[in-house]
C-alpha cells in the first residue's frame, strides 16, 4: 500500500510551467510643440524575468518632425528612468532610431527597445519596474517637435510586450495519471475489505 502511494505522488510530480505572452497597446495623439505623452500601463502581472520589448510608433498615416534639429527630438522615461533621446537623422547626443522614413517635418518611425538592450544601455531593469504591477512609459517632444506639418495626423502608438511569471500546472496526462492512482487505491482497499 506505501508504495503505490508513494507511486501515484511521484506520477503527479510533474509539472510544466507555462508563462503567458502578455502585449497591451495604447495610443495618444500629440497636439502641440514639446508635448509630454504618458502612456499608464496598469495593473499588469509581473514579468518572468528580463525579456520582452517596448515598441514606439507612429501610428498609421501619422507623421511627427524629428528632422534632426537639436530640439527635435524625444526623450523616453520608464517609470521616471530616462532610456534615451531619439530621433531620424544622427545627431550628437541622440540615438537615431532605426527604422526612421520621411523628409523633414513628415517623419514616420518605429522603434523597439528591448528589455535586455534597455538593461544594458542604461542599467534599467524593466521586468522589476513591472512587479509592482504597472509601469508609466512616457515619450516627451522635444521643443520644436511639432505634430506633423499641417493637416497631417499625429497619433503615437506605445505597445508593452513580455511573458508573465510562469505559474506550475499540471499536464492534463500527470492528472489522468494522478486519477488512475486513487481509483487504483480505492479498489485495492475495497478488496482487502471485502
Amino acid at each position: 500500500m506505501r508504495k503505490t502511494l508513494i507511486a501515484v505522488l511521484l506520477a503527479a510530480a510533474p509539472m510544466i510551467a507555462n508563462a503567458v505572452p502578455i502585449s497591451i497597446f495604447q495610443s495618444q495623439n500629440q497636439t502641440v510643440e514639446g508635448e509630454q505623452l504618458d502612456f499608464d500601463f496598469s495593473p499588469i502581472p509581473a514579468a518572468a524575468g528580463n525579456s520582452g520589448f517596448i515598441q514606439i510608433a507612429s501610428g498609421p498615416g501619422s507623421t511627427f518632425d524629428l528632422s534632426g534639429l537639436a530640439t527635435e527630438r524625444f526623450d523616453v522615461f520608464l517609470d521616471g528612468f530616462a532610456v534615451g533621446r531619439y530621433d531620424c537623422p544622427p545627431t550628437p547626443s541622440h540615438i537615431t532610431i532605426a527604422t526612421c522614413a520621411g523628409s523633414s517635418g513628415r517623419n514616420t518611425f518605429d522603434l523597439v527597445l528591448s528589455f535586455a538592450d534597455i538593461l544594458a544601455d542604461f542599467g534599467v531593469n524593466v521586468g522589476g519596474l513591472i512587479a509592482d504591477g504597472a509601469l508609466l512609459v512616457t515619450v516627451d517632444f522635444g521643443p520644436r517637435s511639432t505634430p506633423g506639418l499641417s493637416g497631417s495626423r499625429n497619433r503615437l502608438d506605445v505597445t508593452l510586450s513580455y511573458e508573465t511569471a510562469a505559474a506550475a500546472v499540471a499536464e492534463p496526462g500527470t492528472l489522468a495519471l494522478l486519477g488512475f492512482g486513487l481509483v487504483g487505491l480505492g479498489l485495492m482497499r475495497r478488496r482487502r475489505q471485502a
